[in-house]
C-alpha cells in the first residue's frame, strides 16, 4: 500500500520510522498503538520525521539534489505533489 503511493526509497524511509517498533511480527493492535502514537506525537517530532523522509541523502540537510532525486521518481506522473503529498502536508 505504501508503495503504491510513495515510490522507491521514499516509501523505505517512511518505513525506517517505524523500524525500532516493527523488529518482531506484531498483531493489529500493537500496529494500531505504534500508528496512534505517532499520530499523537509533538509538532517537533513529526517535523523532524518529515525531514528525515525528504533528507535523501542522509547528510542532515534537505537539498537541491535530495529535492531533485524525489521529482526524478514522479518525472512522468503528472501532478504528483498535488494528488499525493498535498493531503499528507495539510
Amino acid at each position: 500500500m505504501l508503495s503504491k503511493k510513495y515510490k522507491g526509497r521514499v516509501g523505505e524511509k517512511i518505513l525506517s520510522l517505524f523500524a525500532s517498533e516493527m523488529n518482531v511480527p506484531i498483531d493489529f493492535n500493537h500496529w494500531i498503538d505504534i500508528l496512534e502514537a505517532h499520530l499523537n506525537t509533538k509538532k517537533d517530532r513529526l517535523l523532524k520525521m518529515v525531514f528525515h523522509v525528504f533528507d535523501f541523502n542522509d547528510d542532515g540537510y534537505v537539498s537541491q539534489l535530495d529535492l531533485y532525486a524525489i521529482m526524478k521518481l514522479y518525472e512522468n506522473e503528472d501532478e504528483v505533489f498535488i494528488k499525493g503529498y498535498a493531503h499528507d502536508f495539510c
